[in-house]
Parts: structure tokens; C-alpha cells; sequence
């Protein structure tokens, strides 16, 4: 059940190798695990394999519906879902490496969840980059938006400091984009 409940926080699909880092165990044990139950009942099923960056490969699995995902996501006890995104945020960190910006919107939400509120914001900023670069204005201000606003749970410093500078003076092309270079 915890194998489970780990994918669900991974989402509808999941790497076997996230849910290893998420619970502690070699990933050939989960993928053995994950495909035992797959094999037994309909909660989830194969979906093929995935490699990262980093050279891992793993097994892919997929929840057969949403609504079982999300029942086994609710169900985790409250600290126990902050460490596995915690971990799923670290482990693809670790897996995409210096790619990483491809996966920033998804790291920042896992670490955000995670209660790693330093590390969320730096992925947010990453997540409202990549965004100035495709042209993407209004999804780029929502980004650093939220960054700046998740910084106030950073504690007080220099470093929160000068990140804070940086999301402000990265927030304004997106807003002039989007309101022209007049508005308020």
C-alpha cells in the first residue's frame, strides 16, 4: 500500500525509480513489487519504461483511473506526504541534473509540498525562465508570482534577499509583456 501511495504523489504515471527514492528501497523491489500488483488487481497498470538524464532506467507504471490516485494520495498521513514529495522532488533533481529546467514547474511543486520552501522558489524562478524563453508572459508572471510569494516562509537573509531582487527584476518583462511597457 505505501508503494502505492508513493506513486500517487508522483502522479498518474510514475517512474518505479521515484517510488524507490520516495520509500527507502532498491528500485528492482519496487518494479517487482509494482508489477505484482498490476499483475493481481486493476489499480494500476505497466507503462513501459523511462530513462533520465542521469542514465536510470525504470519501469513506468500508470494509476487505471485518476479518482485512485487521488483516493491514495488523501489518505497518506500528513508528515509522511511531505517527505515523499520531498524525496520525489530530490530524486529528479538528481535524475534530470543539469536538464532539470525541462522538469522545474513539476520540481517546484514537489518541493513546495515538501516544505522546502528555498528549493521551490528556486525552481519557480527556473519554471518563470523557461517560460520568458517560449514567450509564455502570463504563465512566467504566475511563476515568479508565486516564487515571491512563497518567499516569505524563507527565513530572513541575505541569500532570501538577493533572490527576492532577482524574481522582482525577472517578473518585469513578463508584466510588460503582458500590460505594456506604460502600466503601472
Amino acid at each position: 500500500l505505501r508503494l502505492l501511495e508513493a506513486g500517487a504523489v508522483a502522479g498518474l504515471q510514475f517512474a518505479a525509480a521515484l517510488v524507490a527514492a520516495a520509500v527507502d528501497r532498491p528500485v528492482s523491489e519496487v518494479e517487482g513489487a509494482c508489477a505484482e500488483i498490476a499483475r493481481q488487481n486493476s489499480l494500476i497498470a505497466p507503462a513501459g519504461a523511462e530513462e533520465w538524464p542521469d542514465g536510470a532506467v525504470s519501469s513506468r507504471f500508470g494509476f487505471a483511473h485518476a479518482l485512485y490516485r487521488e483516493a491514495l494520495a488523501e489518505r497518506l498521513p500528513a508528515a509522511l506526504g511531505v517527505e515523499i514529495h520531498r524525496r520525489v522532488g530530490e530524486r529528479l533533481a538528481v535524475a534530470y541534473g543539469p536538464s532539470a529546467d525541462e522538469v522545474a514547474g513539476q520540481l517546484a511543486m514537489h518541493f513546495e509540498r515538501g516544505r522546502d520552501m528555498a528549493a521551490a522558489v528556486h525552481w519557480l524562478q527556473k519554471a518563470g525562465d523557461a517560460s520568458v524563453r517560449r514567450k509564455a508572459a502570463r504563465e512566467a508572471a504566475a511563476h515568479y508570482e508565486h516564487a515571491l510569494e512563497l518567499q516569505k516562509d524563507v527565513p530572513p537573509g541575505r541569500a532570501r534577499d538577493e533572490a527576492r531582487a532577482r524574481l522582482q527584476l525577472a517578473l518585469c518583462a513578463p508584466l510588460i509583456a503582458l500590460h505594456g511597457m506604460g502600466s503601472s
